[in-house]
């Protein structure tokens, strides 16, 4: 069994990741508890890799914040 808690395990709140003065991800704002699974779809060129960049810190947000718990 899988255990859910209420507490977020990622949490982005008002994301947004630019390229210069392209923006990638514009005010992206999600929550994802340990334990639940999640699907990250979109067009080429929609912000995937962006916002899994972003996550990792691999990519600075230019607005907003990423939180990602340990353990």
């Amino acid at each position: 069994m899988i255990n859910i808690t209420m507490e977020p395990f990622i949490r982005c709140d008002a994301l947004s990741v630019s390229y210069g003065s392209s923006y990638a991800l514009e005010n992206v704002t999600f929550h994802v508890r340990r334990g639940e699974f999640i699907g990250i779809v979109g067009p080429s060129g929609s912000g995937k890799t962006s916002l899994l960049r972003a996550i990792t810190g691999s990519v600075p947000a230019a607005r907003g914040s990423v939180e990602v718990q340990s353990g």
